[in-house]
This record gives structure tokens, sequence and C-alpha cells, in this order.
């Protein structure tokens, strides 16, 4: 979505700069930015920029009238964290990060935003439930796809790899597909092309209920359709279009090649690879053709795994293109060039990388295009990934996040964290239990997975919160009360808060009791009490819910008695009422506003 609005958004420039832009496109560019406009309305278009940041520059009319009160901002209950501007030497960070390639992250606090002393700590969502948040993402991604589709120009979304999709992509999906009654049956103008291994189906059982969710929905029609390997006749065709021979002469070798890998074409393209190697295919410039000799490839076995065989093909490269392709595989299946440039220490390492890169492409164990490089195939990048120790491994991620976040926090310390620090992130939280000495960078850390959690939460993705709030734990370490106390307080604040949001009431109190601990008054424990509520309510342990409220109340000056019916509620209910009808909705809208953090 993000890479095609930002296409909109380039065009739409182009138009206003007189640019000639073909007369039907700019019509479709206008209309779909005027129907999103009119589906989403300016706050679903700020809730969905989090999630799609072009929309900030297609619709920077929508975010200039986004006005941020930060009047009298020490004195409204906002909370701040901020950590001290000091330079902080790396130098053991170096020491820890380094691997076979010598690459490294050297920077201090600042480099990660330790001067980013006007954080606010937004709780804006802290109010909503799940499923509230989850419900409202999923209702303006409808408004969305139906605003970009029509008639004229249906939409076709194709999802690849669905087994590793997480639950709450799968879920989103389905909404999308079959939550459709509200939608005439002429405005549903899009199709849905999903791919998943049938074989890895079961391992994900997310997958399995959104696939039996799509199937019995009526709103939908489904096709199914199974992909095997290709026939001898496919097989031959591929080979012969490789070889460039008629396809009559390539017959007799594209059946014995379909007999060892039964199709497949990444076994196919892998064996014709190795016999080559083998000279068992060669080329003759006395016949000027392809020449095999079918004694060597009947005796040739594909027994093995093809995992063994990638790894071999990987081993005979030099080592440092080894290494090169390794740091990739870091990064999953593709790796965006600028990103790849950001993860490089200088100028030079980039050019060493992708020098290694493009003999990997040569070898055809890496495919590029214009933005990306990328693995054929995933058995590819887990042979890459996984040549080197699990402890190595560890060092490699955590090297690339924080040499990402060097060179990405500069460009978001006054906004929302980037996609690429969110990347940067993720390759920290792999390197798992690594962690750095220094104090100041520590809670530069902590601050930043702080933020991607509650950036997290804001568009649905618990999980997602969860794992940047533990994250952000490990790094305030034992001292982390000590060296600032208002970050580990949001901290552990957060993480009742992700825990009761993934449906681990069990996991609440040991975060409540800690804040509950150290907090410097009551007015610190609020919002743990509240989550606490909410967990024992969601429990079905209302009583205990409502003990805690009017000890919450009591605590906050206001006396209620648990001994209440319909006869006080209602009247005072009626009292209230009148009292709000002798003031007009301006009156209210221009009331001060309210001081007292108890209140509020």
């Amino acid at each position: 979505f993000n890479e095609f609005f930002q296409r909109i958004a380039t065009i739409l420039s182009e138009v206003e700069d007189g640019i000639r832009v073909d007369d039907a496109v700019s019509q479709y560019v206008r209309r779909t930015t005027s129907l999103i406009e009119t589906h989403l309305s300016a706050p679903g278009i700020v809730f969905l920029s989090n999630l799609i940041p072009s929309f900030r520059s297609l619709f920077p009319n929508v975010f200039q009238r986004v006005v941020v009160d930060n009047e009298d901002s020490d004195g409204d209950g906002e909370q701040r964290v901020s950590v001290e501007d000091e330079d902080s030497d790396f130098d053991d960070v170096q020491k820890e990060t380094s691997h076979g390639s010598e690459r490294h992250a050297s920077f201090n606090s600042d480099d990660i935003g330790a001067n980013n002393n006007d954080f606010v700590d937004d709780d804006s969502c802290d109010c909503l439930v799940s499923d509230t948040i989850k419900n409202r993402l999923h209702y303006l991604f409808q408004e969305l796809t139906q605003a970009i589709s029509s008639p004229d120009a249906p939409i076709m979304l194709f999802l690849d790899d669905l087994q590793w999709a997480d639950k709450e992509s799968l879920e989103l999906l389905t909404s999308l597909i079959v939550d459709v009654d509200q939608l005439d049956s002429h405005q549903r103008c899009i199709s849905f092309v999903v791919t998943y291994r049938s074989n890895e189906k079961d391992k994900n059982q997310s997958l399995v209920d959104c696939i039996e969710s799509i199937e019995r929905s009526n709103a939908t029609q489904v096709t199914r359709m199974q992909l095997g390997g290709m026939d001898i006749e496919g097989t031959n065709a591929m080979i012969a279009d490789a070889l460039k021979l008629p396809i009559r002469l390539t017959r007799p070798l594209s059946v014995a090649v379909h007999q060892k890998t039964l199709g497949n074409p990444l076994f196919v393209k892998v064996f014709l690879t190795m016999l080559f190697e083998e000279h068992a295919i060669s080329y003759s410039f006395k016949k000027k053709r392809w020449l095999w000799d079918m004694n060597i490839i009947h005796q040739r076995s594909m027994d093995r795994e093809l995992a063994a065989i990638l790894s071999e093909k990987l081993l005979s490269m030099s080592r440092e293109v080894q290494e090169t392709l390794t740091f990739v595989a870091c990064f999953g299946m593709r790796i965006r060039k600028d990103v790849l440039s950001m993860a490089s220490y200088d100028s030079e390492e980039a050019s060493r990388i992708l020098s290694c890169l493009k003999i990997a492409v040569k070898e055809s164990i890496l495919d590029e295009d214009d933005e990306y490089f990328s693995f054929p195939h995933d058995l590819i990048q887990q042979a890459a990934y996984e040549r080197v120790h699990e402890k190595e491994l560890r060092s490699y991620h955590f090297s690339i996040g924080l040499q990402i976040l060097k060179k990405a926090i500069h460009t978001t310390r006054a906004e929302p964290l980037s996609l690429v620090a969110f990347i940067a992130l993720e390759q920290i939280i792999m390197a798992k239990d690594m962690t750095v000495p220094d104090p100041k960078v520590r809670m530069s850390l902590a601050l930043l997975f702080l933020r991607a959690g509650k950036h997290s939460i804001q568009v649905a993705a618990f999980p997602s919160a969860l794992s940047y709030f533990e994250r952000g734990l490990s790094f305030l370490g034992e001292d982390g009360w000590e060296l600032n106390h208002e970050l580990s307080l949001r901290l552990h604040e957060s993480m009742c808060h992700a825990c009761y949001l993934n449906a681990l009431p069990d996991r609440v109190p040991a975060y409540t009791d800690m804040v509950i601990s150290h907090a410097d008054d009551f007015m610190d424990q609020v919002k743990c009490h509240h989550i606490t509520m909410q967990t024992l309510a969601s429990t079905g342990n209302f009583k205990n819910a409502f003990d805690k409220f009017f000890e919450v109340m009591k605590q906050l000056g206001e006396e209620l008695s648990p001994n209440v019916d319909p006869s006080i509620i209602f009247p005072a209910m009626y009292a209230t009422k009148n009292d709000l009808n002798k003031y007009s909705t301006e009156d209210l809208m221009n009331v001060p506003k309210m001081t007292d953090k108890k209140k509020q």
C-alpha cells in the first residue's frame, strides 16, 4: 500500500507542477485521492499514516490541519520521558558486535536520540481496548480498498507465502475479504490472490482459521488452485529456453531432469547448475550448441536435501561473498538497496558489499531489481543465514541494527519513528540477549523501544508492541530505576498494558507490582490500576474488578458507595443532563482545560 500511494503522490505532484501526464492516469489519481478523503476523513487518514507513511506526502493539507496542543505541557498531565544529553564513546559495543567481516557500529548516545528531551508519552490509545483499535483498523482498510477500486479501475492484491504471516495480518486479510456485507456488489471491485505452502499450513493455526473463515463466507467467491511441479512439457520448455535449443533436441535431457526434480522449478535450476559445474553439460564451440552426457546425468542424484546442496554452493564461494550473503540474509528474503546502504559502516564497505552481491547475482544466488536484492527461494536464504553459529548471527543482527539506527534517527527526532528505524529495532530484537555496557546508550535504546511499542499499539500490532516493550526493559538493567526513573516507570506501565492487550492476564500483576513499588505518588499508579481492573473484568472476575474500582476512586478523593441502585443512579443522571442543557456546544468547547490531575 505504501509504495502504491507513493507512486500516486508522485503523479499528483507532477500534475500540479504542470508535467504532462496521461489523462486517464491523472483522472484516476484525482478521483482516488478525493474518494480517500471522503471515505476516511482526516482522522482516518492520520490513523492510517502510521502504517502508510506516504499518506503524509499525499495529503499534506490534512496534516497541516492537525493541531498538537503543547500549551502548559508540564502541567496538563502529559508525561515526558527524557534521556540526558551527554556524549558517550561506544568502544565496548564495537568489540561486542564485530564479526568475521570486521563490521561494527561506532556511535554515541546522541546518535540514537539520547538528547531527544521532548518525547511525549502519548497515551491516547490507553483507554481503548484491543478490539476497538483492531475494529477501527479493519474498518479503515475496508474503506480504503473501496475508495481505490472501481469497475473502471479494479484492484488485485497478490500476497505470497501466507504461511509466514502473523495473526494480526491474517485477521486483517480475513476482514477485507469476508466483512463486505455493507458493500453493494458493484462496489466490490477487488480481487485477492494469495499463496501458501500446503505442507506448512498446519504450522500456523491463524492461517488455518483465516482459510476456513474465507471458505465459509457467502460474500466472496473462492477459487482454489493446487500448484504442483511442472510436467515434462513445462520442464522441457524451460530447459530449451535456457539452452536456446529446439524442444525436440532437449526432450531426452528434460525427461531425465524431470525424473530427478519432479518438475520443481527451483530444483531444475539448481540441478542444471550442478550438471554444468560437473561438466555434464558443456558448450561445444565446434558444434556451436550445448551438449550433455546422459550417462553422468542418470548417475547424478538429487536425493540429498536441497538446503544441503545450496549450502555446498555457498561454501564454494569466497569467504567475503559468504559473509555478505549472511549479512543480507539477516534481513529476510529481500533487502531494500537504500537500507543496505544505511547498514554499511562507510562508503568503502558499501562498495565492497555491492561487489559481493553482484557476484552472487551472477551465480544466481541472488536476484536484483531497481529497488531490492532478494533471494529467489527461502531455502537459499536459510542456507546463507545458517552457515554461521547462532552467537555470531546475534552479533550480525546487533551490529546491523545499531548501524542503521545511527543514520535513521537523525531524520526522525521530531517525527514518528520511520520504517527504517523499525527495521533496525527488529534487528536488535533478533540479537536476543546482546546488550551494551554504556548506561546512556542503554537508556536511549530503551526509549526507542518504548516509542516503537506505543506506535504498534496505535496500529493494533499488539504482539509486536509486547516484543518492543520486552526488549526495552532488557536495556534498563538492574540500575534502570536509578538511571531514569520516569523511563523505567513508563516501560513497565506499557508492558502491563501490552500483556492485557495480548490476553496474558497472568503476566499483568508482576509489572503492576513493579510500578506500584517504585511510583513516587498514587497518580503514577493510576494507569496500572486501570489495566488491572480491565484484566479482572476480561477474565470474569467482576467482583474484584469493582472492588479495585472503588478503592482507586477513594484514593482519588471520590467516596462512592458500593450499594447503589437505579433509584440513586437515574436522578443523578437527570440532574447532570439538566445542568448540561444550560450550556451550548460552543460553551462546552470553550471551557478551560482541566488542571486537576486527579480529575483528569
